[in-house]
């Protein structure tokens, strides 16, 4: 019991490490998801920042992508995309949650592109698959910035990006790049091609009701009927 104690001071202290900034080093992973004691550091997670947990999940991502443990991998980016989440919620309504979590993100984005480069084959869906996750919460964050201070959001938005493409390796930097466009950084969000209701609806040629309307002819009463000589008084009686 003292030993899982240990274990499990050890994993809060490791993950209490920073690393908001760009080029910064991730903490420690601690127990990482291919240990059987793991379900302890996922209890514990709920004992932390979400900031603490994102930079804790992206070092788990990092040491199982450099094990090759695909499965292992696929688990610790799940984790990841929960934290940021959490971290994301808080960013709607908090303008400093927000810049940390767009520079948050940035960095990890920078150290899952490094791993990547060296990465075996078998991690590298996951830690792709991850460094979306970094891209979609990186954007989810500075449009939530942009509703407050927008000049600000601009200027992380910008100077993160410079940032990374300067550390990550040159033959990352072409995908990188790419990435940070597919993002669609600062632009609306893609409401998609307006909606296709066809042509007008065909209610067919107007009802054919004969000649246009108008006044009929008087009903056919045929002749007048022959009475004979017109009524009179006759001759005068003698």
């Amino acid at each position: 019991m003292k030993y899982i104690a240990y274990i499990m001071i050890l994993t809060l202290l490791a993950s209490v490490v920073g690393a908001d900034e760009i080029g910064e080093e991730l903490p420690d992973p601690g127990i990482t998801p291919d240990s059987p004691l793991y379900f302890l550091d996922q209890l514990f997670d709920n004992l932390q920042s979400p900031a603490d947990v994102a930079n804790e999940k992206a070092a788990e991502i990092v040491a199982m992508a450099n094990k090759g443990k695909e499965k292992a991998l696929d688990k610790a980016v799940a984790g990841y995309q929960k934290a940021l989440e959490r971290r994301q919620k808080k960013a709607e309504t908090d303008e400093s949650e927000a810049e940390g979590l767009a520079k948050q993100t940035s960095n990890h984005i920078l150290v899952l592109a490094r791993v990547l480069e060296k990465a075996p084959e078998a991690a590298r869906k996951g830690l792709e698959n991850a460094m979306e996750k970094s891209m979609q919460n990186r954007d989810k964050s500075l449009k939530a910035l942009e509703k407050t201070n927008k000049e600000k959001a601009d200027k992380i938005r910008a100077e993160t990006k410079a940032a990374v493409l300067e550390r990550v390796p040159e033959q990352a930097k072409a995908k990188v790049e790419a990435a940070f466009g597919k993002a669609a950084e600062g632009m609306p969000e893609d409401v998609g091609a307006p909606e296709d209701k066809g042509k007008p609806e065909d209610v067919g040629a107007p009802e054919d009701t004969g000649k246009p309307a108008g006044k009929e002819k008087p009903e056919d009463v045929g002749a007048p009927e022959d009475t004979g000589k017109p009524a009179g008084k006759g001759k005068p009686a003698n």
